[in-house]
């Protein structure tokens, strides 16, 4: 992640941005991957009720509703963030990035500008989606419509390291840490500023 500082009136640093970097979502594109796979095998094997497919047929039908799916999952997972962050007290608002990332989350997305979250509300928001999209999801997995929702979760769970990696980044924060999130990575805000 790249850094940039803000300097007060006296010189000391009072908040830094930390962006992601092209090696930074390089590296979380390639543990997608693993996570992909332990989606894929949770909730796969929850749709087919732990049995192990001998076979499968594709019909157009279930590949359109996969489509509408996951367009409706990624969409979703961002009214997820708005819904926690406007418990938190701050306007989310709605945003399509210009850069790309993984996946359509990288397209899509929801900040708060100026809004400042304590460090733990700013896991909580981060976090959020993951959580309880994939708890919902893998209950979705055990419906008779279940070969329309693995795949689209396994694409979400995906999508969720960045926010898993932010959350990481957030929690080594210091205590009374302020983050404010923004489109492209996070604001974290320190000393007299930060005061809870």
């Amino acid at each position: 992640m790249t850094a940039g500082k803000r300097w007060d009136s006296q010189g000391s640093a009072t908040s830094v941005d930390w962006l992601p970097t092209q090696e930074t979502v390089a590296i979380w594109n390639i543990v997608s991957f693993p996570m992909g796979l332990a989606a894929a095998a949770i909730f796969g094997l929850a749709a087919c009720r732990g049995q192990i497919p001998s076979g499968f047929e594709i019909k157009w039908q279930v590949m359109l509703a996969i489509a509408v799916v996951t367009l409706v999952v990624f969409i979703a997972h961002e009214l997820v963030h708005a819904w926690v962050m406007a418990r938190f007290g701050a306007r989310p608002r709605f945003g399509l990035s210009e850069g790309g990332g993984f996946a359509l989350s990288s397209a899509l997305y929801a900040t708060a500008p100026g809004h400042l979250f304590s460090r733990l509300q700013y896991v909580g928001v981060t976090l959020a989606p993951a959580v309880s999209i994939s708890g919902v999801g893998l209950l979705l997995c055990l419906t008779p419509w279940a070969e329309v929702f693995w795949l689209p979760l396994t694409f979400h769970f995906m999508s969720c390291v960045s926010d898993i990696a932010i959350a990481l980044r957030a929690a080594r924060e210091p205590r009374g840490t302020l983050c404010e999130d923004l489109p492209d990575g996070v604001r974290f805000v320190y000393g007299e500023a930060a005061e809870e």
